[in-house]
């Protein structure tokens, strides 16, 4: 076994953690330095050997207690790497239980390990053509595809990141009633220093908006962290229309349509219509508060 070393954000060398993360065959932006900076309020690294695989660990203090915990917004970290065996994997979170009395994390599609909670997220490869991917189109998307047709709806492309978050955040926040505007305000953050990041597409009717999404990208994959659709666009189904001109716009490129999820069962629907499929990520949890705290923390 080589080295294994839990380090301070302070002590991790930059330039050799996103090395590890961008040559990676499951590297995701969500474990790059600069994405944990902004979106996480504070973090470490387990590191193996020479930056061979790393562990992005987000945590918080609660009295004198270390907890590791997933922030928003970061769908799933967990170790990245080549050649991830099951027995280091397995080392570095055995070495995480010793130093967070509580835990609660999301690993990456690629670190499955038993006894640990499958969680749903659905992907869409746009190498092929448009033409083979509409192919898989269900018969629903379709149809909703011939309304939108009913309509003269524009497609367009935006820098506007922080109005396509707020899109959002007005129609469905109140959903999500965990989720405070500081964790929106760290995606900000982040995009406001790399905006190069963000994509943004928006659907249009007589110059009113009818929809829109924010994607955050990288060289393998666009995530989808945010889309909406307004009461208007529901009639005309923009949001079909949106997704459909998206996977057409970037169809026969090798890059990797991330919806992020869902667990929610009429969104993962929508997306699965599209001819998303399955890559499941796994959650692991593990606590050892007092007895008096784990009444409230589960």
């Amino acid at each position: 076994m080589k080295n294994l070393q839990l380090l301070k954000r302070v002590e991790i060398d930059d330039q050799r953690w996103d090395s590890c993360i961008n040559t990676s065959p499951n590297g995701l932006i969500y474990a790059t330095t600069r994405y944990l900076d902004d979106v996480s309020s504070s973090w470490k690294g387990l590191v193996y050997g020479d930056y061979e695989l790393v562990m992005p660990i987000p945590y918080s203090q609660f009295l004198w207690f270390s907890l590791a915990q997933q922030p928003f917004f970061m769908q799933q970290l967990g170790v990245f790497g080549k050649n991830i065996s099951t027995e280091v994997l397995i080392e570095m979170i055995a070495l995480l239980k010793k130093h967070f009395t509580y835990g609660n994390l999301h690993l990456n599609y690629a670190n499955q390990l038993k006894n640990t909670k499958e969680k749903t997220n659905l992907i869409l490869p746009l190498s092929q053509s448009y033409l083979n991917i509409r192919e898989r189109y269900t018969k629903d998307v379709k149809n909703n595809l011939q309304v939108s047709q009913r309509f003269p709806l524009q497609y367009t492309s935006s820098n506007n990141y922080a109005k396509a978050l707020n899109l959002f955040k007005d129609l469905y926040h109140y959903r999500f009633k965990k989720v405070k505007n500081r964790h929106f305000d760290g995606v900000l953050q982040f995009l406001n220093h790399y905006p190069d990041a963000a994509l943004v597409r928006e659907v249009h009717l007589g110059g009113v908006l009818q929809a829109s999404l924010l994607a955050i990208k990288d060289d393998k994959r666009m995530y989808i962290l945010f889309s909406a659709t307004t009461l208007a666009g529901r009639k005309s189904k923009a949001n079909h229309y949106l997704f459909d001109q998206l996977i057409q716009e970037f169809s026969g490129k090798p890059i990797i349509l991330d919806f992020e999820g869902s667990e929610i069962e009429g969104v993962a629907y929508f997306y699965t219509n599209f001819g998303a499929v399955l890559q499941p990520y796994y959650e692991i949890h593990w606590n050892n508060l007092p007895w008096w705290l784990q009444l409230i923390k589960k």
